[in-house]
Parts: structure tokens; C-alpha cells; sequence
């Protein structure tokens, strides 16, 4: 990283986590704040940071009418995880809820595409919270799952480098790219409210952890 918060186009793929040539296209096309010196893209941190807020609040404001939370989330998918602190069995524990979603062959193969997407990227967006996400061939509706651990998931490689205590599932088709992204977009929004994202680390119950989520609490 350079002086004064000042990134370059690789500092600022590792910080938001895609490539770096993702980063160049959003330069090119102006979708990014940044500033050109010698030839070469540079972005201020605190200007990411706050594009990034910009882009979740689109997202959520663009959220389809369909796309309803309490619709996608059932009370069978929602686990408090105990005793567990490896981000690999806090996937396989949160799998176990999908396998009655057409399209899902097995246990093994979910979470094998979800291992194989947190290999290329972790998706631990940071303030304790993390998304595994995966869209599968045979999967033809939104579906989302929820765990929140009793303790620190410490290997999860976040943004943020804090360990992870909240785990958002979301398995989706591949034919459902936008309502997958906005969906995750909402979801990052949510968990960004302190008071929400406290709540549901101390929710004693399956019950408290969905009102929260589909604002069923005060």
C-alpha cells in the first residue's frame, strides 16, 4: 500500500477481494473513484470503502419484490453452531440444511463447491460475518441458510482478519446471477447494522435469529 491510504490496482483487488483485472474493467468504465499517475490506476482507501457502502445500499434498494427473506429462509436452515472454530466444519454443519433443495445431488457435492469457491476467494466480508455462497447447475430458486457460532471461526481468512461468528449461506442456479448478487448485497447490508449483527451473535434461539433477520423484532 502507498502513503496516505493510497492503493494500487493490486492493493486494491486484494482489498476488495475480486481480480485484478475486474478492478481495471471498473477503472476503464469509470464505475470506480480513482486517479490515473504515470499510466497506472490508484485508488484512495477510504474512497473504496465507501463505494463499496454505495454499492450494497443500490443493491438492497434494488431488491426484487420476489425476493422476499422470509420466503428463502426457513426456520430449518437457520443452525447456532456450538463448539466448532474451523471454517471447514462450519460449512459442512450449515450444508446439511440444503439437502432436501431440488437440484442438490448430495452433501458432499455442495459442500465441495462451496470449499472450492472459498479456495479461490474467502467470503469473509469482515465485522464477523461471512457469506459462502455457490450457484449450482440443477438449482432452480434462491435458498439461504444461516449459522451462528457460540464461538470464534478463526481460520476464516476475512477482510477484516477478525474471526467469524455469523455464516449466511446462499445456493442459487446459475440462470439467477442478478437476484444472487443483490440478495448478497442485502444480506452484506443487514450484518453492516451493529445492533442487528449483535443481536443475532447473542440470539439464544432458532425463533430469535429469523425475526431479526426478516425484521419481525423492534
Amino acid at each position: 500500500m502507498s502513503d496516505q491510504g493510497t492503493l494500487s490496482i493490486e492493493d486494491a483487488a486484494r482489498f476488495l477481494r475480486i481480480s485484478v483485472d475486474t478492478v481495471s474493467e471498473y477503472a476503464a468504465r469509470n464505475e470506480i473513484p480513482h486517479s490515473i499517475s504515470n499510466g497506472k490506476f490508484l485508488f484512495k482507501q477510504e474512497q473504496i470503502k465507501r463505494w463499496v457502502e454505495e454499492q450494497l445500499e443500490n443493491n438492497a434498494s434494488l431488491l426484487p419484490e420476489h425476493i422476499i427473506l422470509d420466503k428463502i429462509l426457513h426456520k430449518s436452515r437457520i443452525k447456532i453452531i456450538e463448539n466448532v472454530s474451523q471454517k471447514e466444519d462450519a460449512i459442512n454443519i450449515l450444508a446439511s440444511c440444503f439437502l432436501d433443495v431440488p437440484g442438490i445431488k448430495d452433501k458432499q457435492e455442495l459442500v465441495e463447491a462451496l470449499l472450492y469457491r472459498e479456495r479461490l476467494m474467502s467470503t469473509g466480508i469482515g465485522l464477523g460475518v461471512a457469506v459462502p455462497h455457490v450457484r449450482l447447475p440443477d438449482v432452480k430458486s434462491l435458498f439461504l441458510g444461516v449459522g451462528v457460532s457460540r464461538n470464534d471461526i478463526t481460520d476464516y481468512d476475512s477482510i477484516d482478519n477478525k474471526p467469524v461468528r455469523i455464516i449466511m449461506m446462499v445456493i442459487a442456479g446459475k440462470g439467477q446471477h442478478q437476484d444472487y448478487i443483490r440478495l448478497l448485497g442485502y444480506l452484506s447490508l443487514i450484518v453492516k447494522n451493529s445492533i442487528a449483527r449483535d443481536r443475532l451473535i447473542t440470539s439464544d434461539s432458532i425463533d430469535q435469529v429469523f425475526n431479526i433477520l426478516t425484521n419481525r423484532t423492534v
